[in-house]
């Protein structure tokens, strides 16, 4: 049996973040932010010529804006530790992965959860460098720093989810 212990940190959340349909979410909005950057510079450029153009929502609204992707650039993962922390004080999550279901078992302060997931539930798994992120939902996933393996090595979780998984686990 494979079993990890684990408990939630700011690489967590940001690992969270920074995949997935949130990462797609970032790309779209810093192209909305470039397109409007060279809008307004072109506006710009026509008002030093001499058209009759008022630019002040274009700037209000790069302000605003520019202000916002700063915030969810830098400071958003940490809002987000800061609420699962506030939410679930000293929470940890033992997971125990089993022959053709794993267990999640949380246990803190303030909540206690036991959940049994077959593997053919997971929407997918990937494995990246330092990482298993596996996908209840295609916005719902579990986090695994491979280091939190406490029985058994990453290769035997590898191994296993490949296994049960098929094509829904990717490496990358």
């Amino acid at each position: 049996m494979i079993k990890a212990t684990v408990r939630y940190t700011v690489r967590h959340i940001r690992q969270m973040l920074w995949s997935g349909r949130n990462l797609i979410a970032m790309i779209f909005f810093y192209a909305v932010y470039i397109v409007n950057l060279v809008l307004t510079g072109l506006l710009l450029i026509a008002k030093i010529f001499g058209a009759d153009i008022n630019l002040m929502f274009h700037i209000v609204f790069l302000a605003v804006f520019s202000a916002y992707l700063v915030y969810r650039t830098f400071f958003y993962e940490n809002t987000v530790f800061k609420r699962h922390q506030h939410q679930f004080p000293n929470t940890v999550i033992c997971y125990s992965f089993g022959e053709n279901s794993f267990i999640t078992e949380e246990i803190g302060d303030t909540h206690n959860a036991r959940q049994e997931v077959g593997y053919d539930n997971l929407f997918k798994v990937i494995e990246k460098k330092e990482w298993f992120l596996m996908y209840i939902t295609p916005t719902s996933v579990y986090i695994i720093n491979k280091s939190e393996i406490t029985e058994g090595t990453a290769d035997d979780l590898r191994r296993l989810l490949k296994e049960k998984l098929g094509n829904k686990f990717r490496q990358r």
